[in-house]
């Protein structure tokens, strides 16, 4: 029976911990993994991604067809909705309430109420939740920020 090969490792500059000879990178930006950072042992999967936020904030200001409210309301929900990786269809009920839940008094700062309707009428139309969630997620909203103004009137929608 061949005997296994043992693994190489080199020891880093400072003659610290051994570093692997193979060559690893950063997962969100496919950077080479330095020597040096093998000893923080962290990976830029932990590291805030601030670069990407700035880049989707210019680009959405960039659009001229939305008022500064819905851009508001769109960086807020993409923000929210891009912390988890994968997020099936029929879990996007839940994701509002719990945006709503976590948002709902900077919604109600900005005074974008209205962004937020529209949002979630557009996620009805595309058939991402029913009238019923609509409705519901709206009504909480106003229960949790203290309004008297009700959400959209009820219809079959």
């Amino acid at each position: 029976m061949p005997k296994k090969a043992k693994r190489k490792l080199r020891p880093s500059a400072d003659n610290g911990p051994f570093v692997p000879v193979r060559h690893y990178y950063h997962s969100n930006n496919f950077l080479k993994i330095k020597d040096n950072e093998w000893e923080d042992g962290a990976d830029s999967d932990d590291e805030e991604q601030t670069w990407h936020r700035a880049v989707e904030r210019s680009e959405i200001n960039d659009f001229t067809d939305l008022s500064d409210g819905e851009k508001q309301l769109i960086l807020l929900w993409n923000n929210y909705i891009q912390s988890d990786t994968k997020i099936p269809s029929k879990r996007i009920p839940q994701y509002c309430v719990n945006f709503v839940e976590k948002h709902h008094q900077d919604i109600k700062e900005a005074n974008i109420d209205d962004q937020l309707q529209w949002h979630l009428v557009t996620l009805w139309d595309e058939g991402l939740i029913s009238s019923k969630h609509l409705s519901s997620c709206l009504e909480y909203y106003y229960s949790l920020v203290g309004s008297s103004q009700g959400p959209l009137p009820k219809a079959d929608l």
